[in-house]
């Protein structure tokens, strides 16, 4: 396994042990956690405490979720299907090539990862990089 993690960059491999870990059950994680050494358990608190003061910290009001959900979207100029990267309760990441611009309105909908309860929610395009948009929600989505 850590031949794979090494072909792949810091962000991918980031993205890949927060699924593996949001997907665990809590006696999975239990377990995981078992196995660890103190000493091992301790370098990862002090790192985590060195990103903190240094402001590398995720500071999200709500967890965000990896997924790869497929959504209909719409703008008042366009309407696309992407799929979603991730999502929280107040805001999700779009994978989109589409031309969109920030402080545009989208329109989504999706079916709920979990529930499969179909979702329409809409929100404001408030960052924009190479693979896609970020939207931050008018409305929190429950259960994310």
């Amino acid at each position: 396994m850590g031949n794979y993690f090494n072909k792949l960059g810091i962000n991918e491999v980031h993205d890949q042990i927060s699924i593996i870990i949001s997907d665990m059950s809590e006696a999975e994680i239990q377990k995981l956690l078992d196995s660890m050494s103190e000493a091992g358990i301790q370098k990862l608190l002090k790192g985590l405490e060195k990103r903190r003061q240094s402001g590398l910290v995720d500071k999200r009001k709500y967890y965000r979720r990896h997924s790869s959900i497929y959504a209909i979207c719409e703008t008042d100029q366009c309407y696309f299907r992407d799929f979603i990267k991730d999502v929280s309760a107040e805001g999700l990441f779009i994978e989109t090539e589409t031309s969109l611009s920030i402080g545009d309105e989208l329109f989504i909908n999706f079916f709920h990862p979990d529930s499969k309860i179909s979702i329409r929610t809409s929100g404001k395009i408030v960052r924009i990089d190479p693979k896609g948009v970020g939207v931050k929600l008018y409305d929190t989505i429950p259960d994310i």
